[in-house]
């Protein structure tokens, strides 16, 4: 998920699967009845982020989300990009 923020230099990206998760993340989606029929989730290795965004004038910032009631905090991270 893209989201807007009011900084025109800022794009979020929330909700990314993390590619050391990929087998725990399809295999949730997988035991959910109407969700077995549906291609697996794309991952991302977070260097991934780092490897293709950052630069001197962009910082590339990735963070989990640490809402304890959020079951799959530890698999996803949310990628935060800045045109410094």
């Amino acid at each position: 998920m893209v989201l807007t923020t009011s900084l025109p230099s800022q794009v979020i990206i929330a909700d990314v699967c993390d590619e050391a998760f990929h087998t725990n993340t399809n295999n949730r989606k997988s035991g959910l009845g109407w969700a077995a029929g549906l291609p697996d989730y794309r991952t991302y290795p977070k260097s991934w982020w780092l490897d293709n965004f950052s630069s001197p004038n962009t910082l590339v910032s990735l963070r989990h989300v640490e809402t304890a009631s959020y079951s799959r905090r530890t698999e996803r991270y949310v990628v935060y990009i800045e045109k410094l």
